[in-house]
């Protein structure tokens, strides 16, 4: 019984660990009347940086002051699975983002809704797509006109297909900064610590080394 007791002790305390890299280059465009248009294009290299995984994003938004703001989007991407070949994943989400700068700092809270399907065809694996309902909170601190450095905490808590994510389906921690190089065009370098807490199987960490770069236009 003792054994068994620390075997499952041991068992809790493992996790699958992953080093991955994101390349991503993100493109903004704003209009006077509060409408905003978001292309992202993600390239992420998992387990160990060997395994090639491509994501586009396209979103809009929709921003009522310098306080409040409503967004949307839609994600299409392929996922390498262990056989080699490739597997469509698509998201849809919407969410609001409410912000407070003080000074040199600025406060960010985003709470958004996700659902993924993945396989060629949008419930063709899963009969209900996997539901996400996501919480950050950011902080950011404007050194100067230039360099601005940042930091995140966020929290997926799961809404649907339960039966593969606990209830906090997943945690987040980042750190970065962003590095103005003109008045449209940035660089953000940041570390990524992600841990997705399973229900029955191992549960996973990864740690994100990530560049993107910001062309607003």
């Amino acid at each position: 019984m003792i054994v068994l007791v620390l075997n499952g002790r041991f068992k809790a305390q493992y996790y699958d660990d992953d080093a991955r890299l994101r390349l991503n280059v993100n493109l903004e465009k704003s209009y006077k009347n509060g409408m905003e248009y978001q292309l992202v294009l993600q390239n992420r290299l998992n387990n160990n940086m060997s395994e090639y995984h491509g994501y586009a994003t396209a979103g809009i938004a929709y921003k009522f002051n310098k306080h409040f703001k409503l967004f949307g989007g839609y994600v299409a991407g392929g996922q390498r699975a262990p056989d080699g070949n490739y597997s469509l994943i698509q998201q849809v989400y919407g969410g609001v983002t409410l912000k407070q700068k003080i000074n040199k700092f600025t406060l960010v809270y985003r709470n958004l809704t996700q659902s993924q399907v993945k396989g060629e065809t949008p419930f063709r694996d899963q009969k209900t797509p996997t539901t996400f309902n996501r919480n950050k909170f950011t902080l950011k601190y404007q050194l100067n006109k230039r360099w601005q450095v940042y930091a995140s905490a966020e929290m997926y808590f799961t809404l649907s297909n339960k039966q593969k994510y606990a209830t906090v389906g997943r945690t987040r921690n980042n750190l970065g900064l962003v590095y103005k190089l003109s008045k449209t065009t940035s660089i953000e370098p940041y570390f990524l610590y992600q841990k997705k807490n399973n229900f029955k199987d191992q549960s996973a960490r990864h740690f994100i080394y990530c560049l993107t770069l910001n062309r607003e236009f």
